[in-house]
């Protein structure tokens, strides 16, 4: 198996759509119900929902490790996590196990019940 991704044309247009999702959305977020000055920071929505289609397409293109994938990729685009660090790969590994798995999850049922 590659050690690299191999995208259809129409996954790499809506990874680079995402990538535009994440940089708009990158770093801190406070919810509605905290208040300013509270270190309470989280990722936004629409950081996560485009996080998780990034891993879940490196997973569908064959990439065996498509944590690493995502990493290097908002690391190559200076993505930052959600307390405006890089997002390392350990970084992006408590991302997903905290935020990410089960919308990925979501993702790969929706897809294969689509293809029934």
């Amino acid at each position: 198996m590659s050690n690299e991704a191999h995208f259809k044309k129409s996954d790499e247009a809506r990874i680079e759509a995402l990538i535009q999702i994440c940089k708009a959305h990158q770093g801190e977020y406070l919810e509605p119900h905290h208040g300013i000055g509270s270190w309470a920071t989280t990722y936004s929505e629409n950081f996560l929902d485009a996080a998780a289609e990034i891993i879940f397409l490196y997973g569908k293109s064959g990439h065996p490790w498509p944590l690493i994938g995502f990493s290097k990729l908002m690391m190559g685009h200076g993505i930052r996590s959600c307390r405006g660090k890089e997002l390392n790969f350990d970084r992006a590994e408590y991302l997903y196990n905290t935020h990410l798995s089960r919308r990925v999850r979501a993702l790969s049922t929706n897809t294969s019940s689509n293809e029934q």
